[in-house]
């Protein structure tokens, strides 16, 4: 029987074991450990209970089989049923058999269980302590592996090669590679560094941490390799797409004596991901043949996923259909090779014929023909495998749920996915990440950040995607507070200020108003990208700050770094505010040539916008009369900005009327249109406009002015008498215009685009727009000397901008206000950042 077993042969070890006269308690306990060995809990079970029937008591080992069997939630009843059988026995407290029921608890994920008996232990050794660690390794609970970890030492107990080997499992991405180095340095202190197991996982965890170059020196300072080293390796290549390696490791492996074995073929085929490694695909399936694997249903498998991964369905389907035996995971890559491309049809029947063979479809079935549903007419496919799921039991399994979410999301109707999210017994952190994508997604940025705290609340662990979203969810908002506090618990949440995550926190600062931040945490990252430093030189050009701008522009260059097309035209925006109008011209003939790149719609629009700042509108539309790009609406909308400013009538209705033949339902050209006309006191022709919006339906964007006062945002719209503390908003204006006239405020009334002639009615009109409203809230809700920090949807007036300045200026306060088209810093001495073109 022991043969049999160890040759992986259980069927011929039951077969004889049937057939013995004498049934020892051995004989029980080999085919029971066999089944644990498969995983086989069904079979466990019933042997068990026959057993018990036949009187025979089983021993310790009989119950470590048992829970090592049934460690799976679907057994998770029959689990416990056999727990409250050892109750008062010696068994009770045996360290062997309580590890079992750790390891089986923390895999079923119920860790609260696992966690007593763990803690009730009197007498715990490095099998107790590597039980409690693994249950919260399978459950993603690193911080709490670690802590165990930690805690295992001072205990005096000395880790062993499987306490590495879990820890290592752990990491599992880049946010987690300081974790992994330094289990790389205990495992050299406790001398596991020969070891090739050890030191196959350290090279499949410096693959999941896309550190190749780690994982290449272990790979060449192993004093032992094994084939199964090769595979890793080869696997971590293929990880970091770096499948050239992998494609050459693959090939070296005869030459050092290495000979492949089934997962060297899975390894190396995963790595053929695309139509353009197709052809080393096929020449690998020529490999596979020759070695007379291409039936073999792993091999085969890994085969369909290749062909389908590379597009080509047909070859895949054929695969599929040759292989004599097709187990769960073969279905399931068939079916996954017509998801990916959307074929939710023939995905579906695929599942109805899996089912035909009396295949049970797992959570990955699932999780695949989910993936198939991307679209609104998606949905009810969608809700119809969400159906079979619950039939099957899956449902509730958190892989599965995400997928169902994700689902929702895709299909557009994100109350479903949170009724699914709601629903669910379980989550982890994807299934936290993915409900706030969907909001940000479909534009529900206050309900993700809700999300995010809620997720705090219940005790979820945000992970390096969590605060990639969250970051991105907080620029989108522009609240500051939750920005800062969210980012200072970087190193609780054990997430490195890496490229990616510095970008996506620079970003969300400057979109917040606070340069201070962004550049604080620019200085603070130790590598700097292209994007890096493209999103701190258009910050300090959208506020004016074109001389620092330019200097960084500069440090760039020194640094080594090739600007992009979007730098450039930031550098263009800095042009506008610092030096001539020559200077600008410079850079954009000079630096496009230098740099060996056309230039861009993006440097076209922004030269455009300098000349037209600088009042050159003549050049200006000549400009974009010689571009390739004279369809771009930036172009014509920053042209007739500029006819706008600069009162050019018959310049701004050409510019106008280009715009609306691009875009007719844009309403931004016949308002800008409308207010030129006014501002020229041609009030027949504003109305002509107007008449012509309201007999097509198109309607003027409201504005809309928000300032952020204790970590919410309270929103005003022209003449807002909506608010609860509306009669002392409106108090404090009456107060502040008196008080900035005294200071030599003069109302603006031409800026008053309605047709009125009481002067002191034109000024209730300016005094009422929706950013002085924000601001005056701001003034009596927050401290005396604090900033506010006002957003508005569109541009700032231009009275607006000169009664803040005047505002800052009598009331000692920096306002920082974000508009539609870009920051302004208000100072206390009262000037603002932009240089008053804007």
């Amino acid at each position: 029987m022991g043969m049999y077993i160890r040759c992986e042969c259980v069927d011929e070890a039951q077969v004889l074991f049937e057939k013995m006269s004498r049934k020892e308690l051995s004989s029980w306990n080999l085919l029971l450990g066999a089944f644990a060995h498969q995983g086989n809990g069904q079979k466990a079970l019933e042997m068990f209970a026959r057993m018990q029937r036949e009187g025979i008591k089983g021993n310790k080992h009989t119950f470590v089989h048992m829970f090592n069997a049934c460690a799976n939630p679907m057994f998770l009843v029959d689990s416990k049923r056999i727990h409250t059988s050892i109750f008062g026995s010696e068994l009770e407290r045996d360290v062997l058999v309580n590890s079992a029921l750790i390891s089986m608890y923390g895999k079923c994920s119920n860790l609260d269980e696992a966690r007593r008996i763990f803690d009730k232990l009197s007498a715990r050794d490095v099998i107790a302590w590597n039980a409690m660690i693994s249950a919260y390794t399978n459950q993603g609970d690193r911080k709490k592996a670690f802590h165990l970890y930690d805690s295992m030492q001072k205990e005096g107990i000395k880790p062993n090669k499987d306490t590495f080997l879990y820890l290592l499992d752990t990491v599992v991405n880049m946010s987690h590679l300081a974790k992994g180095k330094m289990i790389h340095s205990h495992i050299i202190q406790n001398e596991y560094q020969s070891d090739p197991s050890v030191n196959n996982a350290l090279i499949s965890m410096y693959g999941k941490c896309e550190d190749l170059q780690s994982a290449l020196q272990v790979f060449d300072t192993m004093p032992e390799q094994n084939v199964a080293t090769w595979n890793a390796m080869i696997s971590t290549c293929a990880q970091t797409g770096e499948t050239s390696m992998a494609f050459e490791l693959f090939r070296q492996m005869p030459d050092e004596g290495m000979q492949y074995d089934k997962l060297t073929f899975v390894s190396i085929l995963g790595a053929c991901i695309s139509a353009a490694e197709l052809v080393e695909g096929r020449n690998i399936h020529t490999l596979v043949r020759e070695k007379g694997l291409e039936l073999d249903v792993v091999v085969g498998t890994a085969l369909t996923s290749m062909y389908g991964g590379c597009g080509s369905q047909e070859e895949a389907r054929k695969i599929f259909e040759k292989l004599p035996q097709r187990d769960v995971a073969a279905w399931n890559a068939i079916i996954a090779t017509y998801a990916r491309e959307g074929n939710q049809k023939v995905a579906l029947e695929l599942f109805d014929e899996m089912q035909q063979e009396d295949l049970k479809p797992d959570r990955f079935t699932f999780v695949n023909l989910l993936s198939a549903c991307t679209t609104a007419t998606s949905l009810e496919d969608g809700k119809f495998i969400q159906a079979c799921a619950f039939d099957k039991g899956t449902e509730s399994d958190v892989i599965v749920g995400n997928a169902l979410m994700d689902m929702y999301g895709r299909c557009g109707t994100p109350a479903d996915a949170r009724q699914m999210f709601d629903k669910m017994s379980q989550r982890d952190s994807n299934t936290w990440n993915t409900m706030m994508e969907i909001y940000s997604q479909h534009g529900l940025n206050k309900e993700a950040l809700l999300l995010f705290k809620q997720m705090q609340l219940e005790g979820g662990r945000p992970n390096r995607t969590t605060l990639l979203r969250v970051f991105d969810v907080c620029a989108k908002l522009q609240v500051l507070s939750d920005a800062k506090l969210i980012s200072t618990r970087l190193g609780d949440y054990e997430v490195d200020l890496d490229v990616e995550v510095g970008n996506v926190m620079v970003n969300m600062f400057v979109k917040c108003g606070s340069l201070q931040e962004a550049k604080e945490t620019f200085d603070k990252m130790l590598n700097r990208d292209v994007a890096t430093w493209g999103t701190l030189i258009a910050a300090y050009a959208q506020q004016g700050r074109g001389n620092i701008a330019l200097q960084l522009f500069a440090q760039m260059q020194q640094e080594g770094k090739k600007p992009n097309e979007s730098t450039l035209a930031s550098v263009l925006s800095a042009c506008s505010h610092v030096g001539p109008l020559e200077e600008g011209c410079d850079y954009f003939n000079s630096t496009s040539v230098d740099e060996g790149m056309q230039q861009s719609v993006q440097q076209y629009g922004s030269m455009v916008n300098l000349l037209g700042q600088k009042g050159r509108l003549d050049e200006a539309e000549d400009l974009i009369a010689k571009t390739p790009y004279k369809d771009d609406k930036a172009m014509w909308m920053a042209l007739l900005g500029a006819c706008r400013v600069h009162g050019d009538v018959d310049r701004g209705k050409r510019a106008a009327e280009q715009l609306l033949q691009l875009d007719p339902q844009n309403s931004a050209p016949y308002i800008m249109l409308s207010n030129i006309y006014a501002a020229a006191g041609k009030w027949d022709a504003k109305a002509r406009v107007r008449k012509v919006m309201a007999d097509k339906g198109i309607r003027k964007q409201p504005g809309i002015s928000s300032v952020e006062v204790r970590s919410k945002m309270q929103e005003f719209v022209v003449r807002d008498r909506s608010h609860p503390q509306s009669r002392e908003i409106y108090a404090e204006l009456d107060r502040l215009t008196a008080e900035i006239k005294k200071a030599g405020y003069v109302p603006d009334t031409k800026q008053v685009l309605h047709n009125v002639e009481s002067e002191e009615e034109k000024e209730f009109l300016l005094n009422t727009h929706s950013e002085r409203l924000a601001i005056c809230y701001g003034l009596i809700s927050t401290p005396p000397g604090s900033p506010l920090r006002i957003i508005k949807n569109l541009r700032v007036c231009p009275d607006c901008h000169i009664a803040t300045k005047f505002i800052c200026k009598v009331t000692g306060r920096d306002i920082i206000v974000r508009d539609g088209k870009r920051f302004h810093h208000f100072a206390k001495d009262g000037s603002c950042s932009c240089g008053d073109y804007w």
